[in-house]
């Protein structure tokens, strides 16, 4: 048996900046089978938006999880991930985003940039780089090593247009075999790039 207190914030008072925060601790199982023991347990939630100007807008966000072994203090975990989204909005149909997150207990960064330009419903043209890798430690050994390893770099483009095509009669009097030539006309739905938020 074992207890928890949960305790939040959220503040949307200000027209640039919201801000919201959540504390747990107490107990927690370890869920590891080689030590099913109820440990200390630390959760924290932490994420702030700022709105600076109509066409920019930047997310962070913290989280943090730790549990410790209540009779000898050992650590079980101790996580870390801080993580920004930013948006920048040029006009209408032109936009870039970012993404960068680093997590402490994989000491694992990733980060990604897209670039849209979408000038009809489901027209777009996205042109993006991603990348993730791993900071102080080999990847093939996971053994502490200084110095940054990437682990994968992916550079895409995606072109999407969607049409449909429509035929017309031109009734009784058209000569047979006769129809209209095919036009390309916009879908209505929009288009998202590939994985991105």
């Amino acid at each position: 048996r074992y207890w928890f207190t949960q305790v939040g914030a959220e503040v949307e008072k200000f027209k640039i900046a919201s801000f919201s925060a959540y504390v747990q601790v107490g107990g927690a199982v370890n869920y590891d089978p080689a030590r099913p023991v109820v440990g200390d347990q630390l959760q924290v939630s932490a994420a702030a938006t700022l709105k600076p100007g109509e066409h920019l807008t930047s997310e962070f966000l913290y989280l943090k999880a730790r549990l410790t072994d209540r009779d000898t203090g050992e650590r079980f975990y101790d996580q870390d991930i801080a993580r920004n989204r930013t948006v920048l909005q040029f006009t209408r149909n032109i936009a870039a985003r970012t993404i960068f997150e680093y997590d402490t207990f994989f000491r694992q960064f990733s980060g990604s940039l897209l670039f849209s330009y979408t000038p009809h419903p489901n027209t777009a043209l996205y042109l993006g780089y991603s990348e993730t890798g791993l900071h102080d430690v080999d990847p093939l050994t996971g053994l502490p090593t200084p110095g940054y390893s990437p682990l994968q770099r992916t550079l895409f483009m995606k072109l999407s247009y969607n049409f449909r095509l429509e035929t017309s009669h031109r009734g009784p009097q058209a000569r047979a075999g006769a129809s209209s030539l095919p036009r390309a006309l916009p879908a209505d739905e929009f288009d998202t790039p590939p994985g991105g938020k």
